[in-house]
């Protein structure tokens, strides 16, 4: 198992930012880097994590 935790900090300022291509790379940046760990599968636990969720699935 593996976990990744993203800077909330650094999310909000995407976030509020409107900056969506932004928030998917950093997002799927955590998502790659458990993947490379060996993880099958990732969980988004997230507040946030819903608003970039279709650009992710296409990646």
């Amino acid at each position: 198992m593996t976990i990744e935790s993203l800077n909330l900090g650094v999310a909000y300022e995407i976030v509020s930012a409107a900056d969506w291509d932004k928030l998917t790379e950093y997002q799927m940046g955590a998502i790659n880097r458990c993947y490379a760990a060996g993880a099958e599968f990732a969980a988004i636990a997230a507040n946030t994590g819903h608003i970039v969720f279709d650009r992710m699935t296409e990646l």
